[in-house]
């Protein structure tokens, strides 16, 4: 059986759910997994703002793991350096990761 090696993770520009993303990114490379991260225009994706600092009173937000986990994807070479969807090649990667977002 075939091991999954290569992750990729299609974010929007702006507004995507914390941790939706930074929690299985630290999993995935914790197992030793190569993330690619990409979005529309190839920029840095923004995650949703309240969701770092909570959406009422600093209630709702993501949980201090995420924030912790999302403050050491900010860091990472690849999700620094997406690439453009138009140059997605599907059969370059094992899995796909679909996360959501609040926009």
């Amino acid at each position: 059986m075939a091991t999954c090696k290569e992750v990729l993770i299609p974010l929007p520009d702006r507004d995507f759910d914390t941790t939706e993303v930074s929690i299985p990114w630290k999993t995935f490379v914790e197992a030793g997994l190569k993330v690619t991260f990409s979005t529309e225009t190839g920029h840095i994706a923004q995650t949703d703002p309240r969701l770092l600092t909570g959406v009422i009173f600093g209630q709702l937000g993501a949980k201090p793991e995420a924030i912790a986990a999302y403050r050491a994807l900010e860091k990472d070479e690849a999700f620094r350096h997406p690439i453009p969807y138009e140059r997605i090649d599907p059969r370059e990667y094992d899995l796909l990761l679909l996360p959501g977002g609040h926009a």
